[in-house]
Formats: structure tokens, sequence, C-alpha cells
């Protein structure tokens, strides 16, 4: 069933929209409101968010994707103004559209549940919360979504996170792994102003398990991306750091660094002519050919 146009209003309790099998798919045009929680309860079957906006309540979470269910957004919007935006315990697959959330978390994986952020925008503005988490037997997969947070933007709470590409940022903690989380990066970009990645308790946010170990460390490893602070603690052997014109971090293989000033490498040697001062010495580490212009670094 397809629906488009028009508005829909339910109490999120006694009326959300129940989905036991069958494929779900809410087009353009179309706004759907809970005045209390939920609007999908998916149990089963599929869901496709194709540019509805779901405007969530004040009791339970805007979208609910169960163990057997699964979940499609190419496009559109759901906010979760009081409660979380979206929880997962099946499948969903994000490769377009906004998810945001206020006084909860917007996105979780929870145990058994997979969230794969392929595209689109997630943020939660609240600096207690975190934008995305995956608990113990959940995993969150970033392939390209861009991830705005305040309080955690990326949180492995005992699960596992993935990040292959894509814009993790935070005006805290862009990415933390804890209470035996995992966390994997092979690439994107990394924005935090107490910590770019973080295995270490101190920088825990969101949820923990619901016994054993609580708040102890996770495990970070990283063979790609560009980081705001150096993770050097947590890169993979056979891996670097060189800094990029605009002084982050990038991750590179070992030994594939362009050049280098004193005992800092750089991607390319424009990176390290922008970078050098008045008397520093530039050294070469592999062959270059470029077509720019020279630069003439003077004391004037």
């Amino acid at each position: 069933m397809t629906i488009k146009n028009g508005t829909i209003v339910t109490d999120g309790v006694t009326d959300a929209i129940v989905i036991n099998a069958g494929t779900l798919t809410f087009g353009e045009n179309l706004t759907v409101k809970s005045t209390r929680g939920a609007i999908i309860d998916a149990e089963g079957g599929k869901f496709v968010l194709a540019g509805a906006k779901l405007e969530g309540g004040n009791t339970y979470t805007t979208v609910y994707i169960g163990s057997n269910a699964e979940m499609n957004m190419t496009e559109g919007e759901i906010t979760g103004p009081d409660k979380g935006a979206l929880s997962v315990y099946g499948r969903a697959t994000v490769t377009g559209g906004t998810i945001s959330a206020s006084n909860g978390s917007t996105i979780k994986a929870g145990s058994g549940g997979t969230v794969n952020l392929n595209g689109g925008k997630i943020s939660n503005g609240n600096s207690s919360l975190c934008a995305v988490f995956a608990v113990s037997g959940g995993k969150v997969v970033v392939d390209g979504a861009e991830i705005d947070g305040a309080g955690g933007a990326l949180i492995a709470a005992g699960g596992t996170v993935e990040v292959k590409s894509g814009t993790i940022k935070d005006s805290s903690l862009a990415l933390v792994a804890h209470s035996g989380g995992t966390a994997t990066i092979s690439g994107g970009t990394f924005t935090g102003s107490r910590y770019a990645v973080s295995d270490n308790a101190d920088g825990r946010q969101c949820y923990g398990p619901s016994s054993g170990s609580f708040y102890t460390s996770g495990t970070v490893t990283i063979t790609g991306g560009t980081f705001s602070m150096d993770p050097s603690a947590y890169l993979a052997s056979n891996y670097e750091i060189a800094k990029t014109v605009d002084d982050m971090y990038k991750v590179i293989a070992s030994g594939t660094a362009t050049a280098k000033i004193g005992e800092i490498k750089y991607v390319t040697l424009a990176d390290a002519v922008t970078a050098a001062n008045v008397n520093d010495a530039i050294t070469m580490l592999t062959d270059e050919t470029t077509s720019s212009s020279p630069t003439v670094i003077t004391s004037g």
C-alpha cells in the first residue's frame, strides 16, 4: 500500500499504524503527526519512507522497527520532538532525508538490529544525548551519511559501529566506543571539540549494558579517515598519520606520505608548503609531480 498527500493524525498509542506483513509506503506531500508517541510500529513486513514527514509525540519513539521487520528511507523527514526518532531491532537502510530528535537519542540500533546509514542527515541538539548509538547486539554502518550531534554523534554503547565514509561531527564527542563496544573506521571525517574518536569510558554517552561491566572502555580500530584530533592511539598496524592543508589528521598507509617538516608528515607537498613557516625545511619522502607554481616563504 502507498499513501501520498494529505495529513494523518494519530495519538500514537491506541491507533499507531501497525505493520505485520506486506509493504507500507509513505510518499510525497504526506504529513503524519502523533500527539503522544509512535507513528509506525512495524512488527513484520516493510516500511518505506519516500518523501513523507513524520512528526512524533512525547511518549514513544516515532518509528519502531521490530526484529522481523525492515525499513527503507530514501527521502522525507522523521522527527522525535520529545522522544527518539527511530528504534531498530530488525533492519533499516537510510539513503536520504533527515532524521532528528531533541529529548531522546535520534537513532538506536537495538539488540539484533542493523542500521545502514548510506546517506541523509541525522542530528541531535541535546548535549546530554547522542545522535546515533548501538547497544550490545546492535550494529550501525555509516557509508555516506552526515551525523551532527551535541552530546555524542556516534556511539558504540556495547554494540558495533563501522564507518566507511561520511561526516561525523559533534560539539563534544564525534565517536566513542564504551562498555565493550567496538568501532572500526576505514574512512569518513570526524570532528569533535573533546574527542574526535575515543575508546575511553570517560567519554561515555548514551547507554551501557543493563548488567556487568557498566561503562568500561571499548575498542577502536582505524585504517582510514580524517580527524580533527590525532587518532594515533587507535591505528591498525602499517598505518600512520599525515597532516592535511586544513590542519586535520589523515590516516594513510605507512610509507605513503609525500613530505615532512621535522617529524610531522603531510599527505601532499602542497600541504607541507602551506604549513611551512620561515626557515622550515621540507623533506620529500616520495616523488611527486605538481603543476602548481612554486611557493616562496619569506620573512616579510
